[in-house]
This record gives C-alpha cells, structure tokens and sequence, in this order.
C-alpha cells in the first residue's frame, strides 16, 4: 500500500512538472523574437546603449522601448 501511493505521488509530480514547463520548449527563439520584439524602436536603442558605452557603463533591456505611433510602426 505503502508503495503504490508513492508511485502515484511521483507519478503526478513528474506530470505537473512536464505540464508547467511544456510550453516553454514549444517556442522557438526565433518565433519569439519575431512576435516581441518586431516593433521596437531601433534607434533609440542604439542612441541609448553607444552612449552608455561612452560613459563606461552596459545596458541590459529587459523591454525594447515600442516605436512611436507616427514612425511607421
């Protein structure tokens, strides 16, 4: 008895950690890239991170600021 109910607790361990994380593995990088980050706007990105590398300093962007709405995007 004993036995059986630890194979079904690490049966449905085992299965709850492959549905939490499935999903992850299902995209491509380049499909998120494509989806998040097509409309960023690239120039100040670029202005942004050549001055800070003037400055002695790394920019690290956790969201790409959006292109503004009369830029063409």
């Amino acid at each position: 008895m004993y036995r059986a109910k630890f194979v079904l607790a690490a049966a449905t361990s085992l299965f709850l950690t492959a549905c939490a994380t499935g999903s992850m593995h299902s995209q491509t990088p380049q499909d998120f890239s494509d989806k998040y980050y097509a409309d960023y706007d690239a120039t100040k990105v670029t202005v942004v991170n050549q001055w800070a590398e003037n400055k002695g300093a790394r920019v690290i962007w956790i969201n790409y600021p959006p292109k503004k709405r009369g830029d063409g995007g």
